[in-house]
């Protein structure tokens, strides 16, 4: 972690960690694991496209599981910018 960060800047930085961490837990929760596991092992791998697939219960590459459209994901984004 950057030492040059002040103390409010490195709170921040902790709460966005927990948001990105919350909805992965809640998966794993629903489909009978340990969120807390979960978590762990998806943050061992660089891969951003690494995740946990709730449907099979197993660790995968979510694009290319299907789980994860980035396209659908940025056509979305982008209908909701016209608003």
């Amino acid at each position: 972690m950057d030492s040059n960060l002040s103390e409010e800047e490195l709170f921040g930085i902790d709460i966005v960690r927990k948001a990105c961490k919350a909805p992965l837990m809640s998966i794993a929760d629903n489909c009978g694991q340990d969120g807390c596991v979960v978590v762990e092992e998806v943050a061992k791998h660089s891969d951003i496209a690494w995740g946990y697939n709730g449907l099979t219960d197993s660790f995968t590459d979510l694009i290319k599981a299907g789980v994860l459209d980035p396209c659908l994901l940025y056509t979305s984004d982008a209908a909701d910018d016209s608003l």
